[in-house]
């Protein structure tokens, strides 16, 4: 049976983890999200994916509408996780991830869904890609 949960040893929250993401300069992404990522070597008992989310307070200035957003980023995610690890290229790498949100109006989970898929779909390519070099 998959596995649909997303705890917290998953999430990616330190500061300069996230960092590292933004100046790795890697990202893809479908409107309404953009994925910034980072593929690093994984050490024994790390989870195989660490995920971040980001909305930005300038485009939705009340906090309920950026946690609104934030809760369908994570459940798009977490619904999509087995289809995710499925894309790595093999079990000794950890791919950290920092999902931005980039709609300047709040779309609803479906649409989110889809936009992740088709990131996830450009990821896996542009990764095998990269493992025939």
């Amino acid at each position: 049976m998959s596995d649909f949960s997303f705890p917290k040893k998953e999430r990616l929250k330190q500061r300069k983890a996230i960092q590292a993401i933004f100046a790795a300069r890697q990202s893809l992404g479908s409107y309404p999200i953009r994925i910034f990522y980072r593929l690093q070597p994984r050490a024994q008992g790390e989870p195989a994916i660490l995920q971040g989310v980001s909305v930005a307070k300038r485009k939705f200035k009340k906090a309920p509408d950026r946690n609104l957003l934030k809760r369908r980023l994570r459940e798009a995610y977490r619904l999509n996780k087995p289809n995710w690890l499925a894309s790595l290229p093999h079990e000794g790498l950890q791919l950290q991830m920092m999902w931005v949100y980039l709609g300047h109006k709040a779309e609803p989970l479906s649409s989110i869904q889809k936009a992740a898929e088709k990131s996830r779909l450009k990821l896996q390519q542009k990764l095998a890609e990269e493992a025939t070099f």
